[in-house]
């Protein structure tokens, strides 16, 4: 068994061998029309509820063309490079009125190249961020829910960038500038505003569809260009055979994509996402549940790659 299938079964049991942490909780799942939504990591629900989510993630990327430094416009060459990353998310979101919920979210990840050449060419990153805000609901119907959110949110990142360092030690060397002052870890960090709308729909007690359309604006962290306004927009599907009166589990199915991510986060931000999820739905006012996500990202040495995540998603009601 390997390492990252020893940590997602150790989640797992951890959370199916703790359900007496919920007894005393008194929040359920959000619903409409009978149908309880599949909580998904990748898109954010409309529904103004008391919960704790937590979420341990393990990615990787494999076999990508690195291009090493040019000449011109002429690439020296080509090699395959592997990365590994780990992401820990923690969201909490508090029910104030019948109609308005405030939170906050810190997240923490780190990346690493697994072989010689991604080491070298793509470094070692640390980011962590924070979020704050709030969702308001607008409208409310027995089988449609949309409310308005805004938030805030500071992302900072620590590089360890080798072959960036190399470099400028060859430029103050052709130069004559001074050797003491480079560095070989680089300092990011960026405020961004977002705010936008969310959808949930139910057609039948079977069937949920949750839809997002956010605006951002502000500055990436690896961008030179001053703030701009930025698109993020997804979609899912989720079945919940619970709620149909079959078996206690229920699948998401989803996609975002966002242009901030496109246009100016290239070391660790993926501009196109998909998710699936299975979650165990038995109970009222918990879930725990296995997602993969799938995306590209950009490199700073490299065409986009297609890279996966395996998470453990655990959400408590109150």
């Amino acid at each position: 068994m390997t390492l990252r299938q020893r940590l997602l079964f150790a989640g797992v049991l951890g959370a199916l061998l703790t359900p007496q942490m919920s007894l005393s909780a008194q929040g359920t799942h959000p619903e409409l029309a009978g149908h309880t939504f599949v909580p998904s990591t990748l898109l954010p629900d409309p529904f103004v509820e008391t919960y704790l989510s937590t979420v341990i993630g393990l990615g990787s990327a494999f076999d990508y063309d690195i291009a090493w430094p040019v000449l011109g416009e002429d690439t020296l060459f080509l090699t395959e490079g592997s990365l590994t990353w780990v992401t820990v998310d923690f969201d909490y979101r508090q029910r104030v009125t019948d109609w308005l919920a405030l939170g906050g979210q810190v997240i923490a990840g780190a990346r690493v190249g697994t072989n010689a050449a991604s080491a070298i060419s793509d470094g070692v990153s640390v980011a962590t961020g924070v979020r704050i805000g709030g969702v308001a609901r607008l409208v409310r119907s027995r089988p449609l829910m949309v409310s308005a959110h805004l938030d805030v949110a500071r992302k900072d990142l620590t590089l360890l960038n080798i072959l960036g360092f190399a470099e400028e030690v060859i430029d103050s060397v052709i130069s004559g500038g001074r050797l003491d002052s480079l560095s070989i870890a680089f300092d990011y960090g960026a405020w961004r505003g977002h705010g936008g709308l969310r959808v949930a729909y139910t057609p039948t007690r079977l069937l949920g569809i949750s839809a997002m359309a956010d605006v951002a604006v502000g500055k990436g962290l690896l961008a030179l260009e001053e703030s701009q306004l930025d698109v993020d927009l997804g979609a899912s599907v989720d079945f919940n055979f619970h709620s149909a009166g079959w078996i206690p589990l229920g699948v998401v199915l989803a996609y975002r994509f966002g242009t901030f991510a496109e246009r100016s986060e290239g070391a660790v931000g993926a501009n196109h996402r998909v998710m699936l999820g299975v979650s165990y739905m038995g109970h009222a006012d918990y879930s725990v549940g296995l997602e993969v996500h799938g995306g590209s990202i950009d490199l700073p040495n490299s065409d986009a790659i297609k890279t996966t995540i395996e998470g453990i998603r655990m959400r408590y009601y109150f």
